[in-house]
């Protein structure tokens, strides 16, 4: 048969070569060859993926804690009491019992002895001891740093150490006058404090 020019047999196609052009990097470069066919799912691999699809299994939460879960509740340390003494700050107060000057770090909460005293919010029994100012104390740990103290408490009925309470619950009851706040009628003092910072109760519960 004729040849073309080129050399080429006429009729017949001429072969594909690879283009073998050196590369910048000095390489030789070949077509990229077809795609592999994707290997076959492994069936443990399809087995946790269909697990991993799955509906997670839904919490029972009890019908009383639901609205805990929405928000923080908070309750005050005596049931329909007032303030007689507020929180002051950093500005100095005259104190009748001590006679002099000084800052009041917490809030009273006017009552009578034996009322109940009750937790403002959420939170484990951290420590309860008597102090020969303050009366019978107890502290609780809200978390995130949030510490209630109660003073003036009676000694008997106290929870333990290490009692996780919620907001409303009782804690124990009025003990009667303060030796530290004696001057003022029966009352529950009730100190906050977030971290190193002493924080106005009334500022928490009415958030």
């Amino acid at each position: 048969q004729p040849e073309t020019v080129s050399g080429q047999v006429e009729g017949i196609p001429a072969p594909v070569l690879r283009d073998e052009t050196p590369s910048d990097d000095g390489e030789h470069r070949l077509p990229p060859k077809d795609p592999l066919p994707a290997p076959a799912q492994d069936p443990m691999e399809t087995a946790q993926t269909s697990q991993t699809d799955a509906p997670p299994v839904q919490e029972i939460v009890p019908p009383d804690s639901i609205e805990r879960l929405r928000e923080k509740i908070f309750a005050l340390p005596v049931r329909e009491s007032e303030v007689t003494r507020a929180f002051s700050g950093e500005e100095l107060v005259y104190d009748e019992t001590m006679c002099d000057w000084r800052t009041h770090n917490g809030a009273d909460f006017v009552c009578d002895e034996g009322d109940e005293v009750l937790a403002v919010l959420d939170g484990t029994v951290e420590k309860v001891w008597a102090d020969p100012m303050w009366g019978h104390c107890l502290i609780l740990d809200h978390g995130a740093g949030l510490l209630s103290k109660y003073c003036g408490l009676a000694a008997n009925d106290l929870v333990k150490v290490g009692t996780q309470v919620f907001a409303g619950q009782t804690l124990g009851r009025a003990g009667g006058a303060i030796p530290m706040e004696s001057t003022q009628p029966c009352h529950i003092h009730l100190e906050m404090t977030e971290g190193d910072m002493r924080v106005d109760p009334m500022s928490v519960l009415t958030h």
